[in-house]
Order: structure tokens, then C-alpha cells, then sequence
């Protein structure tokens, strides 16, 4: 099991509405200390994280009948989204999700979900 990694999921909490929960600890990266020449640790083969300058963009879209959120996946040291760099399942797939197709790892990052109950918990746009 990792310690890290990311990953989403969505539980309805005690009164039936929704709760959306999305991790993301991107800390054990350590691509971006290999592409300085950073040697590898000798028992796990990866090099010492630093995390590479990824987080999550959120962007929320709430003036429509069903609202949605939009996550993407940015790295302040590539200056890159997840889904632009060629090598990134390569360089991170196998750390927390080894089972998963380059697809599936690539679309765990970059997602969209609408808010399906959003309207009858808050009303509508004002």
C-alpha cells in the first residue's frame, strides 16, 4: 500500500447528499531530482522526493442546471499539465498505480464530475 499517491471517491454522508473527497499528495515524486542527475535510493529504486511542483487545478463551473467541477493536474517545475508531458505515466504510474493502463492513470488525473445534488442543497445561481 502507498503512503501517497492520489486518488477520489464519492460517499453520501448520514442526511443522503453527496460528499466528494479528492486526494492528492504528490510528495514522494522525485522526477524532476533524476533529470538533475539526483542518484537513486538503493533499497526502492526511485529517487528522494521532492514532489516535481505538482498539485490540483480546480475549476468549478456553478451557473449551470447541474453544476461540475473540472481537475487537472499542474506542475509549477515543468510548467506542464499531467496530460501534456509524454513520459509522465512513465515516470509515476508504477509508484502508486502499477495496475492501471497509461489511460486509466492519465484520467485519474485530469476528470470532471457534476454536483448532482448541489441545486437541492444550495438553490439556485443568484
Amino acid at each position: 500500500m502507498s503512503l501517497h499517491g492520489h486518488s477520489w471517491r464519492v460517499d453520501d454522508n448520514s442526511s443522503g447528499h453527496k460528499v466528494y473527497q479528492i486526494l492528492a499528495d504528490y510528495q514522494h515524486r522525485g522526477q524532476a531530482g533524476i533529470d538533475a542527475g539526483q542518484p537513486l535510493d538503493p533499497y526502492r529504486k526511485i529517487a528522494p522526493g521532492i514532489g516535481d511542483g505538482w498539485y490540483r487545478l480546480m475549476q468549478f463551473d456553478l451557473g449551470t442546471d447541474t453544476p461540475r467541477v473540472q481537475v487537472k493536474t499542474y506542475s509549477s517545475h515543468y510548467q506542464s499539465l499531467s496530460g501534456e508531458l509524454a513520459s509522465y505515466s512513465d515516470w509515476y504510474k508504477h509508484q502508486t498505480h502499477a495496475g492501471k493502463t497509461d489511460a486509466e492513470f492519465l484520467a485519474s488525473e485530469d476528470f470532471e464530475f457534476e454536483l448532482v445534488d448541489f441545486r437541492e442543497r444550495f438553490g439556485p445561481p443568484r
